[in-house]
């Protein structure tokens, strides 16, 4: 298709789907995650974090792989982050945050590959290891549960969100 043949689209209006994914992709991560446990939990504030860092790694990690280190990628992570951080209003807590998704960011940036077939259950386990403070048991079905439940939401989100970069990427025209 030539270059007239291509719709428009903006960053502003690509980055305001992303959001309403990672909305969507944490709301039914509350639910699973409950629905998982076979029980109400009680969840503390900074557990409720490591829940947000999971679609919010996803669309971060799926956005270089759908448009590589381009300025499109540059311009759609910075409005992502921004608006995510900006739901903190106060700035202790927005820093904390920032602070602590950096840190994870780093650990789970050591698997997220798209060739590694081991990424469901080593994504659920760093998950499991922040969630909870503790290494899982080999022997606990609740704790196996939990991690696989994690770890293939996480690759579900983050192959559906490179999926529907592809599709913007070949479809339409950055403006």
């Amino acid at each position: 298709m030539g270059l007239f043949s291509n719709k428009l689209i903006s960053t502003d209006k690509v980055n305001k789907s992303l959001v309403k994914f990672f909305n969507t992709n944490y709301d039914s991560l509350l639910e699973g995650f409950q629905e998982v446990l076979k029980k109400d939990i009680n969840i503390d504030k900074n557990q409720y974090k490591e829940l947000m860092f999971i679609p919010m790694i996803a669309i971060i990690k799926a956005i270089p792989e759908a448009f590589g280190d381009s300025q499109i990628s540059k311009d759609l992570l910075g409005k992502f982050q921004k608006k995510i951080f900006n739901n903190f209003k106060d700035t202790e807590e927005k820093n904390n945050f920032s602070e602590l998704f950096y840190i994870r960011i780093k650990e789970y940036d050591k698997i997220i590959r798209l060739d590694n077939t081991n990424l469901d259950i080593q994504f659920g386990q760093i998950f499991y290891q922040n969630f909870y403070k503790k290494e899982p048991e080999l022997n606990d079905a609740e704790a196996l549960a939990i991690m696989t439940f994690m770890g293939l939401a996480f690759l579900n989100q983050y192959k559906n969100i490179i999926n529907f970069l592809d599709e913007i990427r070949q479809n339409y025209v950055f403006i």
